[in-house]
């Protein structure tokens, strides 16, 4: 989960502005070969990658995935993941004092910031109630 080479990232889009298209653009800016596996039952592709309507049409196993939906979507979606057998899961998704996911030395930010941190020594933990606008 720490250092995943396969991530499912649930809620991609490319909606300008959204939540779902930064935390895809960041996933994919990490590089690291990594395999991202974009998921949102309305879209054929997000960024040029095509997309899957549920993470249980994936057909590998998935290290992390990433949700960013509407909470109320989120149990549904935890359960499917656990299905599948992901190692682990990051919900960022109003209304659960979510968190975000960063791992600079690895090149992995799944979170809605536009910038990456430098890699350092010195690891931060933070709550916050950012929004979408």
């Amino acid at each position: 989960m720490f250092n995943p080479r396969t991530i499912a990232f649930i809620g991609a889009t490319e909606r300008e502005g959204s939540v779902g298209l930064q935390i895809m653009k960041n996933l994919l800016a990490g590089g690291n070969g990594r395999k991202i596996y974009p998921v949102n039952p309305n879209r054929q592709s997000v960024l040029g990658i095509k997309c899957v309507s549920s993470v249980l049409n994936i057909d590998d196993h998935i290290d992390l995935a990433v949700i960013a939906t509407p909470n109320k979507t989120v149990p549904k979606l935890v359960e499917e993941c656990g299905q599948l057998g992901v190692d682990g899961v990051v919900i960022i998704s109003a209304g659960f004092r979510e968190i975000g996911f960063i791992r600079p030395h690895l090149g992995l930010n799944a979170t809605f910031l536009r910038e990456s941190p430098e890699p350092g020594e010195i690891a931060f933990i933070s709550q916050s109630g950012g929004r979408d606008r």
